[in-house]
């Protein structure tokens, strides 16, 4: 696949726009303000990783490792996996071009229509703005089941599982290829070969992540794509933007600016509060509740060992490392369990991989 990024000296002085972030936020956005003509600059802390690249064994799974907590830190600060240690909460942040598409499941469910009947969401909102943008997102994405998900064993085993709840589990929507296509950015991709190493990043260029899809499409209408650059603030300078950053692996160096009408902050829940916050220290004008009330996914990873049921939970990589059953997409099913009276007593569970990478430790 072709490389989209450019090096720093080809960056322009100023842009209509300059994206701060490259994942489902910054991706959405540099390929619709392209599309609609703006001279778009998109700016990523991490690098960019290519199909056939990402880790596939243990040492390079290790080297994408960044771990940063208080005032202390390990790895490269270009790793894919960004752990946040805090005192209430650990984050995993997707780090390179892409984002967190890069590292997911991929997993495309649409929220029930009464999480945004909620007064707290604006009017707007709450009347169906979101619909449009559901479409254009599942045309792009092009979230898709498995159509011999029954056949892999990992599915039978949760089937077993979910007889307790008497619910059989239903094919999960994953954003992933299963059959080899030209996707609507252009761009060629081959058929998911099963061999679930979803969340180190696929080396085969089936997942639907926002490098294989929005970026491409980005990079087509004139958007110009910079990575391994940290912005540390922004600031408002009459009638424009300065944006300052550094080299992300040189966090000491002297800052460098570019100029924009207008700047789209799509850094993730963390890194764009970060920067916003820094940008308050730096005068710009903001509000007090900055960097409150958080939450998480609402997400719970559990694991199970040496249970009776085989499962077949751990990926054979791309080339495939052993011969054997196919393991599937890192999330083939899901037990939806519903609450008709609350949906915030919902439940889905679903069942998940580990990537081949982490099979010597497993």
């Amino acid at each position: 696949m072709q490389r989209l990024s450019s090096p720093i000296g080809l960056m322009k002085p100023a842009y209509d726009v300059v994206v701060i972030g490259s994942g489902y936020g910054g991706g959405v956005a540099a390929s619709r303000l392209a599309r609609a003509g703006q001279r778009v600059c998109v700016i990523e802390r991490g690098r960019e990783v290519v199909t056939g690249e990402f880790p596939s064994r243990l040492p390079e799974l290790r080297r994408e490792l960044q771990i940063n907590g208080g005032k202390m830190r390990s790895g490269s600060r270009t790793g894919l996996y960004d752990f946040r240690l805090g005192a209430d909460i650990h984050v995993l942040v997707g780090c390179g071009l892409g984002g967190g598409s890069l590292i997911n499941a991929g997993v495309a469910l649409k929220p029930e229509a009464r999480v945004f009947a909620d007064p707290a969401w604006p009017r707007a909102m709450r009347d169906g703005l979101l619909d449009l943008g559901y479409a254009r997102a599942a045309a792009m994405l092009r979230p898709a089941r498995h159509g011999k998900a029954s056949s892999l064993t990992k599915y039978r085993a949760l089937e077993a599982a979910s007889a307790c709840f008497g619910t059989p589990p239903v094919v999960a929507p994953v954003a992933v290829s299963f059959e080899a296509t030209i996707n609507p950015a252009g761009v060629a991709q081959e058929a998911c070969t099963l061999c679930g190493d979803c969340c180190s990043g696929c080396n085969v260029g089936a997942k639907n992540t926002i490098s294989m899809t929005y970026l491409p499409d980005a990079h087509h209408h004139g958007a110009e794509m910079f990575t391994e650059l940290t912005v540390s603030h922004v600031a408002k300078e009459g009638s424009f933007w300065r944006v300052s950053f550094r080299p992300t692996m040189d966090p000491d160096a002297t800052p460098k600016t570019v100029d924009a009408k207008t700047i789209v902050l799509a850094a993730g829940t963390l890194g764009s509060t970060e920067i916003l916050l820094r940008s308050r220290e730096q005068g710009l004008k903001l509000s007090d509740r900055l960097g409150e009330g958080f939450s998480a996914n609402g997400d719970i990873i559990a694991f199970a060992l040496g249970k009776e049921t085989k499962v077949n939970a751990i990926g054979v990589g791309h080339p495939s490392k052993f011969d054997g059953d196919a393991v599937g997409a890192c999330v083939t099913g899901q037990i939806e369990l519903p609450d008709q009276d609350d949906f915030e007593h919902g439940l889905t569970i679903q069942e998940g991989v580990l990537p081949s990478g982490l099979a010597p430790l497993l």
